[in-house]
């Protein structure tokens, strides 16, 4: 991405720094989905969660077509997915556990972290197929409409589950 939002290839200085913010974000980001998926449900933290997710790739998408920018003008849309990617994580687990049963939750989160792997190969099969046909900067428009994609798979889902009357705690 740090060719696609147009910077130099060697970051030099600013690497470490948006490293170690990343990481900060990923640690406050488990930290909130997890509280919140335990106050607010899994559901009500995965909708969010996901259309943050699909904004932040759009913010860094639109700063590369808008060609160089400051680092303090990416640093949100790194901060926005850092928070969003995490905070997703604790409410998909808890989804996932809850419906699956407790019993099965090895063998359902195990699953889950497979197809989460196979996901991102799918993900680096797309933005290569993108960056070779059209450009880096494309990358992020792509993966944040992947991102509503999901939102619409996780909306339909929802309301089958509504619909057939089955109730999933939190």
């Amino acid at each position: 991405m740090a060719l696609a939002i147009g910077l130099p290839k060697s970051l030099g200085a600013g690497a470490p720094p948006v490293s170690l913010k990343a990481r900060l974000d990923a640690a406050v980001g488990l930290a909130v989905g997890g509280r919140a998926t335990d106050r607010f449900g899994s559901f009500n933290v995965v909708v969010p969660a996901l259309l943050l997710l699909a904004a932040s790739f759009y913010y860094l998408a639109a700063m590369a077509g808008f060609g160089h920018w400051p680092l303090g003008l990416l640093l949100p849309g790194v901060v926005l997915w850092g928070l969003a990617t995490w905070g997703f994580y604790p409410a998909q687990q808890n989804s996932l556990v809850n419906r699956g049963g407790v019993a099965l939750a090895p063998v359902v989160l195990s699953l889950n972290v497979s197809f989460q792997y196979a996901g991102f190969s799918l993900g680096v099969l797309a933005g290569g197929f993108t960056v070779a046909h059209a450009s880096p900067g494309v990358v992020g428009w792509v993966g944040g409409s992947f991102e509503v994609l999901a939102l619409v798979l996780v909306l339909v889902i929802e309301r089958r589950r509504q619909a057939r009357g089955l109730v999933v705690a939190a």
